[in-house]
């Protein structure tokens, strides 16, 4: 039988038919791993000749969560935006730090083992009564889940940076003129005069056309939030007792399958003595949702992460097992004109009456343009106090010698700039002014060091990863 199929072997067909289903494999993808190449490009985004790979954001991700509140962990689970602002903030600390370790790398910086050493011996976290205990630092790493060699790289990584940053970080000198330019613009005064033309003081007559509604609807759009409809089926345990938990869970596995099969959550119920309830119209957050507490973090998490007509896996709350089941989704959308009619309404006349509070404004421009005059009084106003924000931050922007109009949120006002008074600066306030000005040109530094670093070495993301992260 083995010489028959050597035989076999050797003929045309067979060599034919392998042909065939090497080429099969290749047009699968499969070549690479035939011939050994099963590399996997775990890298979010390569800096250089490094990566910040996958895992790395996981772990960093997975640590700052840990450190957050309850509230704030809600918050990064429910809402996109919050979940994409803080994978944002952690790729780009990632990014950073890659790139100080290539600086470092580049510039062949180095820290010796008796450095390191000195380091830990004088850390007082590892101390008893002001001695190095290897008892506190062995049990340090234990609570932190690291090895001594992890932590001995990490040191030496953390020095690195900081001496890739040290001569932009420290001892940055400040021109006088700086200094003084900035205390003056924060202790000088302003003498100016202004008048208030309130929006209300304008009367509107008639009614808004159909066509003015419309224009005004399409500028101002009233967006109804996502909204759901969540039922769960439940089976209730005693959590402290195993028996009661591995009953449970047998009898929700039996639920499962049913569901899986094409039964209702109702029919479920019945047949294995759960329980049902169902939400409509229920927000990201969960907010005005009653008697929704068997409901916890991850399963209000679940349930906006799901399709239409899908069912969650079995989730454990506090009480027992429960699976969520999403029968409905209202998508975000522009609320109907007819339903907000009353706000457009409102928003029409509102904008009537800023045309006319303008129209007043603007005379009363004119007339101190070529008139001479006066607002009212004159008064003295610094950055933060005296006037209305608006006024002062439009005073102290402008010109002296200078009148303008100023929009606020219910008014116009006109303002007129008379003068500007410096106070002397003392020696303490100079003192503070300088220090506070190096700080803000050692930031400008960091910054454009760091853009310097971003440009030497190119940052290539990989979009595959990207739109996992950014879409989750």
């Amino acid at each position: 039988m083995l010489a028959r199929i050597r035989k076999s072997n050797q003929s045309i067909f067979a060599k034919m038919l392998m042909g065939v289903l090497v080429l099969s494999f290749v047009g699968w993808g499969a070549a690479g791993w035939i011939f050994g190449e099963t590399r996997v490009d775990d890298s979010l985004v390569r800096v250089g000749n490094s990566a910040v790979s996958m895992a790395m954001f996981e772990n960093e991700r997975n640590r700052q969560i840990q450190h957050m509140s309850r509230e704030q962990q809600r918050e990064v689970w429910t809402n996109p935006d919050a979940n994409s602002a803080l994978s944002q903030q952690i790729l780009s600390s990632l990014i950073a730090q890659t790139l100080l370790d290539l600086r470092a790398e580049y510039m062949g910086f180095a820290v010796s083992r008796a450095t390191i050493a000195s380091i830990i011996r004088n850390d007082p976290t590892f101390q008893i009564d002001g001695r190095f205990s290897g008892e506190m630092f062995d049990r340090a790493l234990a609570n932190n889940n690291m090895r001594e060699s992890e932590f001995i790289r990490t040191i030496s990584t953390q020095i690195k940076r900081d001496m890739v940053q040290s001569g932009i970080a420290f001892g940055i000198h400040t021109p006088d003129f700086i200094t003084t330019a900035r205390l003056a613009a924060r202790s000088a005064t302003r003498q100016i005069e202004f008048a208030r033309v309130p929006f209300a003081d304008h009367s509107v007559t008639g009614a808004p056309t159909d066509d003015d509604l419309r224009i005004i609807h399409s500028r101002n759009p009233v967006i109804i939030p996502e909204q759901r409809t969540i039922s769960y089926i439940k089976v209730t345990a005693d959590m402290s007792r195993p028996d009661l938990v591995d009953s449970a869970y047998i009898q929700m596995q039996r639920i499962e399958d049913m569901l899986i099969g094409g039964s209702t959550m109702a029919s479920a119920a019945r047949t294995h003595n759960a329980v049902t309830r169902t939400f409509t119209n229920v927000p990201v957050d969960f907010a005005g949702v009653n008697n929704a507490r068997n409901l916890n973090d991850m399963a209000r998490r679940i349930a906006f992460t799901i399709d239409q007509g899908t069912e969650s896996e079995i989730i454990e709350v506090a009480t027992g097992f429960i699976i969520v089941r999403v029968d409905e989704i209202a998508h975000a959308h522009n609320a109907p004109l007819e339903s907000v009619r009353a706000d457009i309404v409102r928003i029409w006349r509102t904008e009537q009456q800023r045309v006319g509070a303008y129209k007043r404004a603007n005379d009363i421009l004119r007339g101190v343009n070529m008139d001479g005059e006066s607002l009212g009084r004159t008064i003295s106003v610094t950055r933060m106090a005296g006037a209305p924000l608006e006024v002062l931050n439009a005073a102290f922007s402008a010109r002296v010698g200078t009148n303008f109009i100023v929009p606020g949120a219910n008014d116009f006002f006109v303002v007129r700039v008379i003068d500007q008074t410096t106070p002397t600066m003392t020696a303490e306030q100079l003192d503070a002014a300088r220090a506070d000005a190096a700080r803000f040109m050692s930031r400008s530094l960091q910054e454009d060091y760091t853009a310097f670093l971003s440009r030497t070495y190119q940052l290539r993301p990989n979009d595959r990863l990207m739109r996992r992260v950014f879409s989750e």
